[in-house]
Protein backbone atom coordinates (compact mmCIF):
# COMPACT_ATOMS: atom_id res chain seq x y z
CA UNK A 1 0.00 0.00 0.00
CA UNK A 2 3.02 2.23 0.79
CA UNK A 3 3.96 2.17 -3.02
CA UNK A 4 0.91 3.34 -3.84
CA UNK A 5 0.74 6.23 -1.95
CA UNK A 6 4.03 6.89 -3.38
CA UNK A 7 2.62 7.20 -7.08
CA UNK A 8 -0.63 8.21 -5.49
CA UNK A 9 1.12 11.49 -3.92
CA UNK A 10 2.93 12.08 -6.86
CA UNK A 11 0.17 12.72 -9.41
CA UNK A 12 -3.00 13.77 -7.04
CA UNK A 13 -1.21 15.69 -3.97
CA UNK A 14 -2.28 14.72 -0.17
CA UNK A 15 -5.85 13.82 0.17
CA UNK A 16 -9.01 16.23 1.53
CA UNK A 17 -10.22 13.54 3.98
CA UNK A 18 -9.57 9.63 4.30
CA UNK A 19 -11.89 6.81 5.74
CA UNK A 20 -10.33 3.36 6.35
CA UNK A 21 -11.63 0.32 6.70
CA UNK A 22 -10.21 -2.82 7.77
CA UNK A 23 -10.76 -6.55 9.66
CA UNK A 24 -8.29 -8.29 10.92
CA UNK A 25 -7.48 -12.21 11.24
CA UNK A 26 -5.26 -11.28 14.26
CA UNK A 27 -2.16 -9.23 14.92
CA UNK A 28 -0.36 -9.81 11.76
CA UNK A 29 -2.83 -10.84 9.57
CA UNK A 30 -5.73 -8.21 7.83
CA UNK A 31 -7.11 -6.43 5.15
CA UNK A 32 -7.41 -2.75 4.71
CA UNK A 33 -9.20 -0.53 2.45
CA UNK A 34 -8.74 3.23 2.32
CA UNK A 35 -10.69 5.39 0.54
CA UNK A 36 -8.99 9.09 -0.01
CA UNK A 37 -11.54 12.05 -1.31
CA UNK A 38 -9.78 14.48 -3.75
CA UNK A 39 -11.86 17.94 -5.05
CA UNK A 40 -12.47 15.95 -8.72
CA UNK A 41 -12.81 12.47 -7.64
CA UNK A 42 -11.46 9.78 -5.42
CA UNK A 43 -9.54 6.60 -4.44
CA UNK A 44 -9.69 3.63 -3.25
CA UNK A 45 -6.65 1.32 -2.35
CA UNK A 46 -6.57 -2.39 -0.62
CA UNK A 47 -4.27 -4.35 0.60
CA UNK A 48 -4.83 -8.07 2.48
CA UNK A 49 -2.66 -10.32 4.11
CA UNK A 50 -5.51 -12.80 4.95
CA UNK A 51 -5.30 -15.04 1.96
CA UNK A 52 -4.07 -18.40 1.99
CA UNK A 53 -0.12 -18.18 0.81
CA UNK A 54 -1.09 -19.68 -2.66
CA UNK A 55 -2.72 -16.27 -3.55
CA UNK A 56 0.26 -14.33 -2.62
CA UNK A 57 0.54 -10.81 -2.15
CA UNK A 58 -1.98 -8.61 -4.15
CA UNK A 59 -2.60 -5.00 -3.52
CA UNK A 60 -3.98 -1.88 -5.86
CA UNK A 61 -6.17 1.41 -6.14
CA UNK A 62 -8.92 2.84 -8.00
CA UNK A 63 -8.96 6.20 -9.05
CA UNK A 64 -12.19 7.82 -9.92
CA UNK A 65 -12.82 10.83 -11.95
CA UNK A 66 -15.53 12.77 -13.12
CA UNK A 67 -14.08 12.03 -17.11
CA UNK A 68 -12.43 8.52 -16.44
CA UNK A 69 -11.45 5.97 -13.67
CA UNK A 70 -7.84 4.64 -13.57
CA UNK A 71 -7.29 0.91 -11.79
CA UNK A 72 -4.01 -0.23 -10.94
CA UNK A 73 -3.30 -3.81 -9.54
CA UNK A 74 0.27 -5.44 -8.44
CA UNK A 75 0.52 -9.01 -7.45
CA UNK A 76 3.82 -11.34 -5.60
CA UNK A 77 2.40 -14.86 -6.55
CA UNK A 78 3.30 -17.55 -4.65
CA UNK A 79 6.26 -18.06 -7.36
CA UNK A 80 7.65 -15.12 -7.10
CA UNK A 81 6.82 -13.73 -10.02
CA UNK A 82 5.22 -10.17 -9.85
CA UNK A 83 2.73 -8.85 -12.02
CA UNK A 84 1.14 -4.95 -12.54
CA UNK A 85 -0.98 -3.49 -14.55
CA UNK A 86 -2.64 -0.07 -15.03
CA UNK A 87 -6.16 0.57 -16.90
CA UNK A 88 -8.04 3.86 -18.09
CA UNK A 89 -11.58 3.69 -18.21
CA UNK A 90 -12.79 6.90 -20.75
CA UNK A 91 -15.38 8.22 -23.37
CA UNK A 92 -12.76 6.77 -25.82
CA UNK A 93 -12.75 2.97 -24.31
CA UNK A 94 -10.46 0.91 -21.97
CA UNK A 95 -6.90 0.57 -22.77
CA UNK A 96 -4.47 -1.30 -20.60
CA UNK A 97 -1.36 1.20 -19.78
CA UNK A 98 2.01 -0.33 -21.63
CA UNK A 99 4.13 -1.07 -18.23
CA UNK A 100 7.70 -1.34 -18.62
CA UNK A 101 8.66 -4.34 -17.90
CA UNK A 102 10.05 -4.67 -13.84
CA UNK A 103 10.94 -7.16 -10.99
CA UNK A 104 11.62 -6.77 -7.58
CA UNK A 105 15.40 -7.53 -8.57
CA UNK A 106 16.03 -5.03 -10.89
CA UNK A 107 14.30 -2.68 -9.07
CA UNK A 108 16.56 -3.49 -6.23
CA UNK A 109 19.69 -2.97 -8.12
CA UNK A 110 18.29 0.11 -9.93
CA UNK A 111 17.93 1.47 -6.28
CA UNK A 112 21.25 0.90 -5.31
CA UNK A 113 23.18 2.03 -7.99
CA UNK A 114 20.94 5.58 -7.59
CA UNK A 115 22.35 5.27 -4.21
CA UNK A 116 25.34 5.02 -5.60
CA UNK A 117 25.06 7.92 -7.82
CA UNK A 118 25.78 5.72 -10.73
CA UNK A 119 22.02 5.76 -11.93
CA UNK A 120 19.69 8.48 -12.49
CA UNK A 121 16.80 8.18 -8.93
CA UNK A 122 13.42 9.84 -9.19
CA UNK A 123 13.36 9.52 -5.28
CA UNK A 124 14.53 11.80 -2.63
CA UNK A 125 13.93 12.57 0.66
CA UNK A 126 11.65 15.92 -0.10
CA UNK A 127 9.99 13.56 -2.96
CA UNK A 128 8.90 10.94 0.05
CA UNK A 129 7.55 13.12 2.56
CA UNK A 130 3.57 13.71 1.24
CA UNK A 131 3.54 9.54 0.81
CA UNK A 132 5.28 9.01 4.32
CA UNK A 133 2.68 11.37 5.62
CA UNK A 134 -0.08 10.01 3.67
CA UNK A 135 0.95 6.93 4.97
CA UNK A 136 1.35 7.73 8.68
CA UNK A 137 -2.22 9.42 8.59
CA UNK A 138 -3.57 5.99 7.33
CA UNK A 139 -1.69 3.88 10.38
CA UNK A 140 -2.96 6.46 13.04
CA UNK A 141 -6.43 5.83 11.63
CA UNK A 142 -6.30 2.61 11.73
CA UNK A 143 -4.67 2.54 15.26
CA UNK A 144 -7.43 4.46 16.92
Amino acid sequence: MHSDMDILTRTLGLPQSIEVATVARDEDSAAVEATLAYTDGFVRDTVSSLMPMSWGARGGYTATFTDGVLEATSTMGFDGKPTGTVTAYTTDGVHELQLPPADQYTAMTDHVLAVRGEADNQITPASTIDALKLTLDIDRTLSR
